[in-house]
């Protein structure tokens, strides 16, 4: 795992397991469809940053059912 501001190594120190995204809002018959990403977290010491290892893809969490909306 590699810090996101610094890009040195960093051990992760805790897994969520596969957790699936917040608000996803699916449909009954989408349920077996439904995406799951690895949440697991580091610390950078040099930044003091507490951070995901791994992001979802933009296009797997802001979909037509996404509840939220900026202006």
């Amino acid at each position: 795992m590699k810090c996101k501001i610094t890009n040195r190594e960093i051990l992760p120190f805790m897994s969520f397991g596969k957790m699936p995204i917040a608000n996803g809002f699916l449909k009954k018959e989408d349920f077996d469809k439904e995406f799951f990403y690895e949440m697991e977290v580091g610390f950078s010491e040099d930044v003091s940053l507490f951070q995901l290892n791994d992001h979802p893809k933009p296009e797997n969490m802001f979909n037509e059912n996404y509840p939220f909306f900026s202006g």
